[in-house]
């Protein structure tokens, strides 16, 4: 990413750590239509006609990345054109938008919009989900830097919503300033993306064992992604991973090694020690020569 006055307050504000690369966290595929085109101020795209074999040859899975989300804030862009749009969706997939304007998995009953045998999307649509997530981001940057927000920034989430935050009411727990902000953009990601994607928590093997990481319900699965990548981005998270000790989720500070324990803030030393003693015991035991 170009360096921008935005993208410096970003790292100020703590959202573009190099060292952060999600390495614990997994995902489901994107599905890509193959078939993918501009048509009537829109994208147009279909995944076959429902036999298997073409359905096969309609869609291809590739895998999440950070960069991903970058992308996608890029697409609200002064520079931005349609032809972006287009690009993003071959490379990443589409956001499947409903009548309502937001991702059909927003609601059980609602499908991507119909035009004859094709499916259609709005470029506004992607301009406006675009727009949304530069400035979640862009706040949350302020907020960890001790600032509210600028008042744009905020009218782009919640019109209603007093950029000032003098006023408490039920969106921002009843807080106040800095408080209230926080709790107002936190209610912000949770519903109107991570809730509203469809996506659960599932686990996945590995070589080594498990892992924690995300399942999309639905074949719209770039909403998702992008949601969970705003989540751990504004968290500064390096995802989420199981304790040895305890067996509780936590958020580690840095990212763990699937070949060693790794261990929540409330186990820490302790328990690192014990079972650090727990094996060495183990070793010298088996070690020892058998009496006959």
């Amino acid at each position: 990413m170009r360096i921008t006055e935005t993208s410096l307050n970003w790292q100020l504000g703590g959202l573009t750590d190099p060292r952060i690369h999600y390495r614990n966290w997994q995902e489901s595929p994107l599905w890509v239509p193959d078939n993918i085109r501009l048509g009537q101020q829109g994208l147009l795209w279909n995944m076959g006609t429902g036999r298997r074999e073409l359905f096969r040859r309609a869609i291809h899975a590739v895998k999440p990345q950070k960069k991903m989300l970058d992308n996608f804030v890029a697409l609200s862009g002064p520079q931005a054109s349609e032809a972006d749009i287009l690009m993003f969706a071959k490379q990443w997939g589409v956001l499947g938008i409903c009548k309502h304007l937001k991702p059909a998995s927003h609601r059980t009953l609602c499908d991507a919009i119909r035009v004859g045998k094709n499916y259609w999307e709005p470029c506004l649509a992607w301009v406006r989900w675009s727009t949304q997530a530069r400035s979640i981001l862009n706040i949350a940057a302020e907020l960890n830097q001790g600032r509210l927000g600028k008042s744009e920034d905020w009218a782009h989430l919640d019109p209603r919503q007093d950029p000032l935050f003098n006023k408490p009411n039920a969106v921002t727990a009843f807080r106040t300033g800095l408080d209230g902000a926080r709790a107002c953009l936190t209610l912000i990601v949770n519903v109107e993306w991570v809730e509203m994607s469809a996506v659960r928590f599932s686990i996945h093997p590995t070589e080594q064992g498990w892992t924690v990481g995300l399942f999309n319900e639905t074949v719209f699965g770039l909403f998702g992604a992008l949601g969970a990548y705003l989540m751990l981005t504004i968290s500064g998270s390096l995802g989420i991973t199981y304790c040895s000790n305890c067996g509780e989720l936590y958020s580690p500070l840095r990212a763990p090694r699937s070949d060693r324990y790794n261990f929540c803030v409330d186990c820490g030393k302790k328990a690192k020690n014990r079972l650090a003693v727990r094996r060495f015991r183990a070793r010298a035991s088996s070690l020892l020569p058998t009496l006959t």
